[in-house]
């Protein structure tokens, strides 16, 4: 990582285009930082990031990133051990738009915008198992108005407010059904303010994107042509398996994330469907 720094610091002396993924986006932007002023007209230009900083964001990025995905995976995942039928839903879209196609023949621009059934799945799960309990945000040095209904309330400058997510995406004056029904479409286009598991505005997750198109390709990958069920113990049957997956998802705490208590204790096997179905 240290030497993708070094060479793109390198690209920009030399006057030529970066490679326009993070590394190059961090070092392009602390260097025009650098001849930036906080004020027009004053010599307070910004101190661009080192490269200490620049390798220390980045590995906050891609901690946030893959931990985060990899913790909703893994609800979505049991989510739909424990509903089949949110399977056979799931399924019955990619079969529709990807068929026995090659996957290396897939474009992302073409099928990603059509597989709003995966990423309907995604948006339900981070809903009712968001892996971050709060999102923080700050009035920085001006306070700030909050208009809520028929109330004004006054948020004071330097003030930190962390909404709860887990309150504000189940509460019942927008959420009628909270049972883990992973069916729903709605959630494409909710009404704002009410369901921002990335933040919103200009400060939202800048990994978004990235993290929907990794769930989607995922869940495209896993269940075009199988379907997952749990391993019942021993004298336990299928419909008593996947009570207990459902249990084992609602047995969560958060320590620095949200996550199940006892993962292990539920088993997944995999079927394949019949060809063409």
């Amino acid at each position: 990582m240290a030497s993708q720094v070094a060479a793109e610091r390198r690209l920009i002396q030399n006057g030529e285009s970066g490679t326009g993924n993070l590394v190059s986006n961090l070092v392009r932007a602390s260097n025009e930082s650098h001849s930036t002023s906080l004020n027009p007209g004053e010599d307070n230009k910004l101190k661009p990031l080192t490269n200490a900083e620049i390798l220390g964001n980045i590995f906050v990025f891609n901690f946030a990133g893959h931990d985060t995905t990899a913790i909703s995976l893994s609800y979505a995942m049991l989510l739909l051990v424990a509903n089949p039928q949110t399977q056979d839903w799931v399924h019955e879209e990619i079969r529709y738009y990807v068929g026995d196609r090659d996957p290396k023949t897939l474009a992302y621009s073409e099928l990603f915008p059509k597989l709003k059934r995966s990423l309907a799945v995604l948006l339900e799960t981070l809903r009712l198992y968001n892996p971050l309990p709060g999102i923080p945000k700050y009035t920085g040095s001006k306070s700030t108005d909050l208009v809520v209904g028929d109330q004004i309330y006054h948020i004071p400058a330097n003030y930190l407010v962390v909404p709860h997510l887990q309150a504000l995406h189940t509460h019942p004056q927008r959420w009628i059904e909270n049972s883990g029904n992973l069916e729903k479409e709605s959630l494409l286009n909710p009404p704002k303010g009410t369901y921002f598991p990335w933040s919103e505005g200009i400060r939202n997750c800048p990994g978004k994107r990235f993290a929907q198109v990794e769930f989607v390709a995922t869940l495209t990958a896993l269940f075009r042509s199988h379907a997952a069920e749990p391993v019942p113990n021993k004298g336990e049957s299928l419909d008593a398996a996947r009570k207990r997956t459902l249990d084992t998802v609602k047995d969560s705490n958060v320590e620095l994330l949200l996550q199940m208590a006892h993962p292990r204790s539920v088993s997944i096997r995999w079927r394949q469907r019949p060809a063409g179905k």
